[in-house]
């Protein structure tokens, strides 16, 4: 796979990991379902902190996977404006253009303008 998977062994029969082979080939198939790239990224994450038991490949997987659904997630919520975002509020004593909408202050300058002859 990759460097996860290349540091995952190194780690594992450090620390005297039994069923490794088994382990990898659970490796080997969660790659065939999720990709190589999020599974050598677990077992990179895996073997950085010392998680070889059953199961600890999975359950790594399964919060990455949900971690970057939230991030996606995140990105396309949309954001509601707050004040510091779409500029401070018009004191009360701004002028009226401050306080008024581009629309209708072209309106009232537009009304306010001489009659064309």
């Amino acid at each position: 796979m990759g460097d996860g998977a290349r540091l995952w062994l190194v780690e594992a029969a450090a620390a005297g990991t039994s069923r490794m082979r088994a382990k990898m080939a659970e490796a080997v198939t969660l790659a065939g379902l999720h990709g190589t790239d999020i599974v050598d990224r677990a077992l990179g994450a895996a073997a950085t902190a010392g998680r070889f038991a059953d199961g600890d490949l999975a359950a790594i997987l399964t919060h990455l996977a949900t971690a970057k659904a939230q991030r996606w997630a995140h990105r396309l919520s949309p954001r509601p404006e707050s004040p510091t975002r779409a500029g401070p509020a018009p004191r009360s004593g701004a002028p009226s253009l401050l306080r008024r909408s581009p629309t209708s202050e072209i309106r009232s300058l537009l009304s306010r303008a001489p009659p064309k002859t």
